[in-house]
């Protein structure tokens, strides 16, 4: 999963495997290059965003793993 502003797709429309692991790609502030992101998804990682809301660097990963241990 990569936090990206740009994605469609909102964290909450994310369905989390109930067994396994997942990994979360926060980048830097100002973003991850276009590029990375196509590297991301041909990998198989899904882009996905926080919402309107932009977070820095240092609060957007733990943002997103408390909102996803709350489901």
């Amino acid at each position: 999963m990569v936090l990206d502003t740009t994605a469609t797709k909102l964290l909450t429309q994310i369905t989390v495997p109930k067994q396994g692991s997942i990994a979360l790609v926060v980048g830097p502030e100002g973003g991850i290059e276009a590029s990375e992101l196509e590297a991301f998804q041909a990998a198989g990682a899904e882009l996905v965003s926080l919402g309107a809301n932009v977070l820095r660097t240092s609060t957007a990963g733990p943002a997103v793993i408390a909102a996803l241990t709350l489901r």
